[in-house]
Order: C-alpha cells, then structure tokens, then sequence
C-alpha cells in the first residue's frame, strides 16, 4: 500500500545533499510520494553544502495544517539545519505529525532541528553527527548508532522518532524509513468504528474485539448529537463510545469502518459529518468498510463511485443498489468482498481501498480481512487462531 504513503522533505540552502536525495530516490523506488518542500518561501532552487544545486517541489508556505504525511524528513548540513532550527514552520509541521504518531526522521545536524523545536525533549533516544552529540545530550538519551527507532508510549498513542548519523548512514537511514511504512515495525495502526442508535451489535462490538485483539487502536466513535452518551443498538443493547465526533476533528485513522442495522446505517448514510470524514479517508487512500446495511452510507456520501468498486451487503439491501451503477456486486457467495482501485489522484497516483461484507454471520471474518490489511497476513492468522475460528 505504498501508493498511499506520504513524506515531506524539508530544504534549504546548506542542506547536506546526499542526505537529501538518497531518502527522496529510496522512498520513491518503494512508491512512496515524497514532497521536497523549501523552508525559504519560495520554489527556488537552493544550494546545498557542497554546492549542488536542487530544486524544491514547493515552498512550505503550500504546505496546509491539513496535510497529514506518513513520514517528515529533516536532513542534516550545518547550515541547513540551522536555518530549520529557526523556522517556526518547520517547528510546527514536525509537532503536528509527531503529536499525531506519525513518523519525524532527521539525520546528521538534522536533531538539532528536533531539539530547537521541542521534540519529544527529556524522553527520547537519538543518534546523530558525531558534533551534534554533546549538544543534544542535554535533552536526549544519545545512542551511537548508525540508525535509531525511537518509540515512546504516551498517554495519546504511540510516538515515532527515527535519526541517523551522517551521509555515510543515508541508505541505511532511508531504508529503515520504508521498513517502518512498510508496517514492519510496531507503529500503532488506528481505527474508527461508527455507532449509531440502531447500529447493529454484533457487527460494531465483533469489529472492535477483533481488530483491539490485533493491537489496533481502536476508536468507538458516535454520530448522535449527545456524542459521549451510550447509543440503544438494534437489539438493545447499550454502548458507550470513546468519543464524540467532535472529539476526533483532524484525526488520521488507517482504517474507517461502518457497521450495520437499519436505522444506524440509516443515520450514517444522511450524516454530513460521517460523509465528509468517509469522504478524507478514501481520499487519502485509508481504507474504508462497511458490512450489512452500512454500504448505503458509502452510495449516500459517492464513496469511490467513480472507480467502479465491487461491493457486497447485507442480502435484502442489494435492491437498494443497481448492478453496476455505480458499484458492481459482488457474487453472494462471497462472505467478504476487498475491492481496491489504483490511479492518478490530484497529484500522485494513490490506491482506494472498499471493505464491504455480508451481516453479523459475516463479522469476524470481515474484521480479519481488515488485519491483513492493515498489519498482514500473519498477524490475521495469528488472531483467527486465537479465536478458534
């Protein structure tokens, strides 16, 4: 799923430039989009340490506080690495992506620019420039290492450091970067599972046990205006959410889920705020799933529609959709139906995820369809075994 995965790359004049360029060819040799962006407000080109000249991609005033990367990259050069330090953009791009566990990497000079912005100051482990070192170990922990992945529990989620020491490391450093998109390593994948009043409970709370029992960080979220109260699902039993929707404005999720039963799929489907949501994920290449009714939400809200997605649902709903228009159906046989589109998005080619299953006989399977996806095949069997399944 590397077509969906992002990094940003900060430049600037004295960058060192083969720690520049050996992570921006690596990560796009694996598929990742990397986005070289100026710290000096423009597109310009700039002159790196030893005088090559590159060209940005954009300048990071184009940068939105929407755009969430899987990975931003602060290489080293002392001077390069000094202006970073300065910037109060740069600062806040790497607080935002590290508040949020995604991944901050910087090699050489480049954890200077971590330590001049605060981050993860006093409880983080680093390595960098042999130079650097002495500075640093008045906030950090400093291993000599060529490499090192810091991972730090905290009260909101996991956080992921990763530093490098210098342009003899770049390789090594650029390929640690794709193991840890490549989800090889334990970075927390996230989830959202929507309830509703007349959400059915087999197919939210099944969802949530499976998907926990993968070490899925798992959000319950409600779309009912008293968000925080417990929802009377379709069989009456109550459940109480994590959270409301207000609560999970500019979250990130990996994976978006929607369970069934006719009036929750119902509220879903005429939900703007479940729309718009559903609507940034798939988008953004996360995957988006449904099961029993919970497909209507994604007709509701055109959820891939222009892809030609293969779907399935609950067997009474599928009157609901016409053949083809604008998703074709999937044989009723199938339990569990994973359609994936892969094409130009605005400005890189992404893949589209749909997970879409049968009713609460379904369930398990759909959720463990979802772990492959998300974490791989042996994690999916290692739960179904655990559940005797």
């Amino acid at each position: 799923m590397f077509a969906s995965k992002k990094a940003l790359l900060f430049l600037a004049n004295g960058s060192e430039e083969t720690e520049v360029v050996v992570p921006i060819d690596v990560l796009r040799r694996a598929g990742i989009k990397v986005t070289v962006a100026s710290i000096d407000g423009s597109r310009d080109a700039l002159k790196c340490a030893q005088d090559t000249v590159i060209v940005p991609d954009i300048s990071i005033s184009e940068v939105s506080t929407d755009d969430i990367y899987d990975v931003v990259i602060v290489p080293g050069g002392e001077k390069g690495a000094a202006a970073m330090a300065k910037n109060p953009a740069v600062g806040n791009l790497l607080q935002q992506h590290y508040s949020k566990g995604k991944l901050v990497a910087a090699i050489c000079a480049g954890p200077l620019v971590f330590q001049a912005h605060k981050i993860g100051i006093k409880n983080a482990t680093v390595t960098a420039y042999p130079e650097c070192q002495k500075e640093l170990k008045t906030d950090y922990n400093i291993v000599d290492q060529p490499v090192h992945h810091c991972e730090l529990k905290t009260n909101d989620g996991e956080q992921h450091m990763l530093t490098s020491q210098g342009p003899g490391t770049a390789f090594a450093f650029a390929l640690k970067i794709v193991e840890i998109l490549d989800g090889s390593s334990k970075m927390t994948k996230k989830a959202l599972v929507f309830i509703a009043n007349g959400s059915e409970e087999i197919e939210a709370v099944t969802t949530i046990d499976v998907l926990r029992r993968a070490e899925i960080e798992v959000d319950v979220v409600s779309i009912e205006k008293s968000g925080h109260d417990a929802v009377k699902c379709s069989r009456n039993v109550r459940v109480l959410p994590d959270k409301s929707l207000d609560d999970i404005k500019n979250t990130q999720y990996d994976c978006v889920v929607i369970p069934g039963g006719n009036d929750g799929s119902k509220a879903m489907a005429n939900s703007s705020e479940v729309g718009q949501i559903l609507t940034k994920h798939y988008q953004d290449g996360k995957i988006v799933a449904a099961i029993c009714a919970g497909p209507r939400a994604l007709l509701s809200h055109k959820i891939g529609v222009d892809h030609k997605h293969t779907i399935t649902c609950y067997p009474s709903v599928r009157k609901e959709f016409t053949d083809g228009e604008p998703y074709k159906l999937d044989n009723p046989d199938n339990p569990v139906c994973h359609s994936r589109h892969t094409g130009k998005g605005d400005t890189e080619e992404k893949e589209h995820h749909l997970v879409t299953s049968q009713g609460p006989g379904t369930t398990m399977v759909f959720a463990l369809k979802l772990i492959e996806l998300l974490k791989g095949k042996d994690e999916a069997t290692k739960v179904k075994d655990g559940l005797l399944v």
